[in-house]
């Protein structure tokens, strides 16, 4: 596995922690993680999942390139 699609790996699984979080409120999510941004709102973390969510696509992208 390249450093790349390890990278992609711990993105997609970050990827799914937050939107478990975001589906049981921003409250617990904000008190359960540590690294993540602080959110105000539920707006402001589906926007930092919308950048994470583009960051794996292009990734993915990245990915396909290299391997075709």
């Amino acid at each position: 596995m390249s450093r790349l699609e390890k990278t992609l790996s711990f993105l997609e699984a970050y990827n799914k922690d937050l939107e478990y979080g975001v589906s049981t409120g921003i409250e617990s999510l904000n008190h359960s993680t540590n690294g993540t941004p602080f959110f105000y709102g539920k707006h402001e973390a589906t926007e930092y999942l919308s950048e994470l969510q583009t960051l794996i696509v292009q990734i993915k992208i990245q990915l396909n390139e290299k391997s075709a």
